[in-house]
């Protein structure tokens, strides 16, 4: 093969990642692997998430209810007038809020602003969750053709949107925090 052919060959490189991204990123997939598995084992072996679970289903309802649907809530389940939604585990925030502290953990900038970026990012992950709640059992009775699919999908989808929002919000503060 001439020199030319096996530079075609070559794989482009037009991303290039130095050895403090490749950080970031090993960071990240530490950090969130242990927090899941962490999640999981006790999910698995305790139960011990049906407190939250539970706390989630009544506030989702209380706002429910104020936001004009009739909604009540008993343990981890929300009684609308057409349906009654089941608050699991993965409705809490929890995973998502798990992914947001490690996006957040894994970023190299002071052990302060890291600690502000997890606590102010998860309670503005926990906002829109109650808000994505809010809205699952609104649609739920106004529309209850398009549940499943707004449930399955574009909530999951628009959840994990937020969490890049609130991450690189974050990080352009941390950034100019640290100049």
């Amino acid at each position: 093969m001439t020199d030319e052919a096996l530079k075609a060959c070559e794989p482009s490189s037009g991303l290039q990642l130095d050895r403090r991204t490749i950080g970031v990123i090993v960071r990240f997939a530490i950090y969130f692997a242990v927090f899941d598995a962490a999640v999981f084992w006790l999910l698995g072996h305790t139960g011990s998430f049906i407190w939250l679970q539970d706390l989630t289903a009544r506030v989702a309802a209380g706002l429910t209810a104020w936001s004009g649907v009739a909604a009540s809530a008993v343990g981890s389940s929300i009684f609308l007038p057409n349906r009654t939604l089941f608050i699991g585990a993965d409705c809490t925030g929890i995973f998502l809020a798990g992914m947001l502290a490690a996006l957040v953990l894994a970023y190299p900038v002071k052990w302060r602003m890291r600690l502000l970026g997890v606590l102010g990012g998860v309670a503005l992950l926990l906002l829109a969750n109650f808000a994505r709640l809010v809205a699952v059992a609104h649609l739920s009775v106004a529309a209850p053709s398009l549940f499943q699919v707004a449930h399955d999908f574009l909530f999951q989808v628009g959840m994990v949107l937020v969490v890049a929002a609130i991450w690189m919000g974050w990080l352009a503060a941390a950034r100019r925090h640290a100049r």
